[in-house]
């Protein structure tokens, strides 16, 4: 968008992918062009949110494209009411979790 003015490490990593994105996009919300300007202004947003610690995990993870694939990651996903009634719960069982191998946690 040419009204915006966006750090270079954020443009060169939109752009890569902006042309799927873009695509992905309009498709499912039937080409309206405004939301996509929208979406694009909030996604900066978010980068520009970001902790300095996380975009270096970021930039590590540019280095392993395929990082999410790894056998280091073990996601799960947690209806919390269901596992432990409340969010407090899941947190009592913090360490269950991790010894079952889980690094990722979906709730």
């Amino acid at each position: 968008m040419a009204d915006l003015i966006w750090e270079p490490e954020y443009l060169e990593r939109f752009r890569r992918h902006e042309g799927e994105l873009r695509h992905l996009y309009l498709t499912l919300y039937r080409g309206d062009v405004p939301a996509w300007e929208y979406f694009q202004k909030m996604l900066y947003r978010c980068y520009e949110d970001r902790s300095e610690a996380l975009r270096e995990i970021d930039r590590r993870r540019l280095e392993e494209p395929g990082w999410y694939k790894s056998r280091a990651m073990l996601g799960m996903l947690m209806y919390a009411d269901a596992f432990a009634d409340t969010l407090p719960g899941v947190l009592r069982q913090l360490d269950y979790i991790e010894d079952c191998g889980v690094n990722y946690l979906h709730l």
